[in-house]
């Protein structure tokens, strides 16, 4: 669920502290015990971010970091389980946000986990972008309506992490299924993004 709402200075200071005491940890192995994240702001307004959740050691951490622009890997803090992230479009993890959350694996082969936040924004067109967290499909296909007003459906398949539907442009709710099989074939599993939060650019996707 999206959220956009304003907080404290005094809050987000305390927040900070407590995420400093408790954050910082003995070095891990992103792939080994507990990953990175890479926040992805589909709101193209984000400035900082708060992140919380447990650490590599078992340990609850908080932590409040600059982002800037679409990718922003966020380096040297190490999470696993439930992992929770506010993108702020002010410094210090201050003003208006938006949330998102994702279960981060304990082991996994890449380098980050992939965490896109977004708010329910449509008036723009964008292409899509989809981040293959967990590793098990081989295509996926976007249905939607383009910027032309057409309602359709595209399929592409996914031969890495990281694979942009390029030359197809969406705008509103759109439905990203991912399949076993490339070709968009064998059971499909999908789900609903709000697309347009800002004209011309990515949005990011996960699975």
């Amino acid at each position: 669920m999206l959220i956009v709402r304003k907080i404290g200075r005094i809050a987000a200071t305390l927040a900070v502290i407590v995420g400093s005491l408790l954050g910082l940890s003995t070095a891990a192995h992103a792939a080994s015990n507990g990953q990175q994240i890479m926040v992805i702001d589909n709101t193209y307004r984000g400035v900082s971010a708060w992140v919380s959740g447990t650490n590599q050691n078992g340990n609850s951490a908080a932590t409040c970091m600059p982002i800037s622009g679409f990718e922003n890997p966020l380096n040297g803090w190490y999470w696993k389980g439930t992992v929770y992230v506010t993108v702020y479009d002010g410094s210090g993890c201050r003003g208006l946000y938006n949330s998102s959350q994702r279960d981060v694996p304990t082991y996994d082969s890449t380098d980050y986990w992939v965490v896109p936040v977004s708010n329910d924004n449509a008036f723009g067109n964008q292409q899509i972008v989809f981040y293959d967290n967990q590793h098990i499909a081989n295509s996926f296909s976007i249905t939607g309506y383009n910027q032309g007003g057409a309602y359709v459906t595209g399929c592409w398949n996914t031969p890495g992490f990281k694979t942009i539907a390029s030359g197809w442009w969406w705008k509103g709710r759109v439905t990203v299924s991912t399949y076993p099989q490339t070709g968009c074939n064998g059971g499909a599993t999908g789900q609903f993004w709000n697309v347009g939060s800002q004209d011309g650019t990515y949005f990011g996707v996960d699975d």
